[in-house]
């Protein structure tokens, strides 16, 4: 009985090691894949110190309201990437705002980088936030208000990128670190 339950527990143990130490796969829809272990940081908090790829976004905007959630708008600017080339389309995966799930549409509008100039997205970024997170949300910050908001997840850049004058289709994963100001007025 004591060897089943050890077996088990280390079954279980070895199951979600696996679990979270899981990679992306070598090709995503067709790209294939260049993972650097780039992490992007907010560029409108440390403009000076930002060396690698940065971001920064605009104000959030609502769009619609509908029964299972809120839809919001808002614009961004990469810079400092590291390569030139054409953007096909932008991928969000696991996007968190101080731990609660926020689901963002594909950016499905192409556009070019260069190795050194800022690229502003042309259409806008959509991001949907169920109600259930929205109470959640709201309670956290009833209980506690924090003055700055930790975004955290994957972008995954599908694109074409010039190598030795030949063009690469290539999916690069960028984990986001970013913090923004807390867009709620203080009571």
């Amino acid at each position: 009985m004591l060897k089943r339950l050890i077996s088990a527990v280390l079954f279980i143990a070895t199951a979600s090691v696996a679990h979270f130490g899981q990679q992306l796969p070598n090709t995503i829809r067709g790209y294939k894949l260049y993972d650097r272990g780039t992490v992007v940081r907010d560029a409108s908090r440390h403009p000076h110190t930002a060396t690698g790829p940065s971001v920064s976004f605009g104000s959030v905007n609502p769009a619609s309201v509908s029964l299972t959630g809120v839809t919001l708008t808002t614009t961004a600017t990469i810079s400092n990437i590291g390569g030139s080339g054409t953007i096909d389309f932008l991928m969000f995966r696991d996007i968190r705002v101080n731990g609660l799930p926020v689901e963002i549409a594909e950016y499905r509008v192409p556009f070019r980088i260069t190795e050194t100039s800022k690229s502003q997205l042309i259409g806008p970024i959509e991001l949907f936030i169920s109600n259930l997170t929205i109470a959640h949300a709201a309670y956290k910050e009833l209980i506690g208000s924090k003055p700055r908001w930790e975004v955290s997840g994957t972008l995954l850049v599908f694109g074409q990128f010039r190598k030795f004058g030949f063009n690469f289709k290539k999916v690069v994963p960028v984990r986001l670190q970013i913090t923004v100001d807390n867009p709620l007025p203080r009571c």
